[in-house]
Protein backbone atom coordinates (compact mmCIF):
# COMPACT_ATOMS: atom_id res chain seq x y z
CA UNK A 1 0.00 0.00 0.00
CA UNK A 2 2.93 2.20 1.11
CA UNK A 3 4.87 1.88 -2.39
CA UNK A 4 1.68 2.05 -4.18
CA UNK A 5 1.42 6.24 -2.70
CA UNK A 6 4.58 6.39 -2.93
CA UNK A 7 4.54 5.31 -6.79
CA UNK A 8 1.23 7.84 -7.03
CA UNK A 9 3.24 10.71 -6.01
CA UNK A 10 5.61 10.00 -7.77
CA UNK A 11 3.75 9.86 -10.92
CA UNK A 12 2.64 12.94 -9.80
CA UNK A 13 5.51 14.89 -8.93
CA UNK A 14 6.66 13.34 -13.03
CA UNK A 15 3.97 14.77 -14.64
CA UNK A 16 3.70 18.49 -12.43
CA UNK A 17 7.94 18.57 -13.46
CA UNK A 18 7.31 18.05 -17.30
CA UNK A 19 4.45 20.17 -17.39
CA UNK A 20 6.81 22.89 -15.64
CA UNK A 21 10.00 21.98 -18.00
CA UNK A 22 7.41 22.29 -21.39
CA UNK A 23 6.32 25.87 -19.69
CA UNK A 24 9.83 27.10 -19.60
CA UNK A 25 10.69 25.50 -23.38
CA UNK A 26 7.70 27.37 -24.31
CA UNK A 27 8.99 30.35 -22.61
CA UNK A 28 12.24 29.71 -23.66
CA UNK A 29 11.28 29.24 -27.41
CA UNK A 30 9.21 32.69 -27.10
CA UNK A 31 12.05 34.50 -25.63
CA UNK A 32 14.57 33.19 -28.93
CA UNK A 33 11.50 34.57 -31.52
CA UNK A 34 11.47 37.90 -29.59
CA UNK A 35 15.48 38.35 -29.96
CA UNK A 36 15.43 36.61 -33.13
CA UNK A 37 12.82 39.92 -34.20
CA UNK A 38 15.12 42.27 -32.36
CA UNK A 39 17.84 41.73 -33.98
CA UNK A 40 16.46 41.63 -37.29
CA UNK A 41 15.11 45.28 -36.80
CA UNK A 42 19.11 46.22 -35.45
CA UNK A 43 20.23 44.62 -38.89
CA UNK A 44 17.50 46.26 -40.81
CA UNK A 45 18.56 49.92 -39.18
CA UNK A 46 22.41 49.06 -39.26
CA UNK A 47 21.66 48.82 -42.99
CA UNK A 48 19.74 52.32 -43.36
CA UNK A 49 22.65 54.36 -41.14
CA UNK A 50 25.23 52.94 -43.62
CA UNK A 51 23.14 53.77 -46.92
CA UNK A 52 22.41 56.94 -45.17
CA UNK A 53 26.42 57.72 -44.42
CA UNK A 54 27.28 56.59 -48.03
CA UNK A 55 24.51 59.41 -48.96
CA UNK A 56 26.16 61.78 -46.60
CA UNK A 57 29.61 61.56 -47.81
CA UNK A 58 28.59 61.64 -51.78
CA UNK A 59 27.70 64.99 -50.79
Amino acid sequence: MLFSLLTLFSCRDDKKTKETIDAQIEQIESTEMVIDSTLNAVSDKATEVESLIKEIDSI
